[in-house]
């Protein structure tokens, strides 16, 4: 898989089903975080009170989108649902000493790397970013692969990370000012 698209939260109104859906690629349903919108302010709900049903072809690593349904009524005042994306930052991939790299293994921490470069330019305040936040190599095993590509790709989200770091404030500065 790669990430073509941008990411943003989405924000949903409430519907009598309980269901709604996730347009955006993620690595886990732990990453995931879907809250109630009640009085301005979001409040993150339990694992236990919705299920999540995945989408898409897991053979590179992520999913395309996912629907959310709820196990219970809402709470009293929700006016909306918000589902974001939260990414663990971790070192997932295990690269092999010894033998050759597996392509899936090596695009799939880059699409991490993007996913997790694209939930920080969203959560940060004034971020501008000319880098478009998206992985688009494709190192498949029916493709061969050549550094050059990796290197590139890499670079690419180095860049990213910079305008990131460059332009962006962390939002709970403005909290503390206040």
């Amino acid at each position: 898989m790669t990430v073509t698209t941008a990411y943003a939260p989405v924000d949903q109104t409430l519907n009598a089903a309980r269901k709604y859906s996730a347009d955006f690629p993620f690595s886990s349903v732990d990453s995931v975080e879907v809250y109630e919108l009640i009085d301005g302010s979001r409040y993150l709900v339990p694992v236990s009170e919705y299920t999540i049903e995945t989408f898409g072809d897991t053979r590179y690593g992520l999913f395309d989108n996912a629907t959310v349904t709820f196990s219970r009524i809402h709470s009293a005042g929700t006016t909306g649902v918000r589902i974001e994306r939260n990414t663990l930052i971790d070192q997932t991939v295990d690269m092999p000493k010894v033998d050759s790299f597996v392509g899936r293994s090596v695009e799939y921490a880059l699409d991490k790397a993007t996913l997790i470069c694209q939930e920080i330019a969203e959560r940060k305040c004034e971020v501008d970013v000319t880098t478009p936040i998206t992985q688009t190599y494709n190192f498949t095993g029916y493709f061969g692969f050549v550094a050059a590509d990796i290197n590139a790709a890499v670079a690419k989200l180095y860049a990213i990370m910079l305008e990131i770091d460059t332009t962006g404030e962390d939002c709970s500065a403005r909290l503390d000012e206040a």
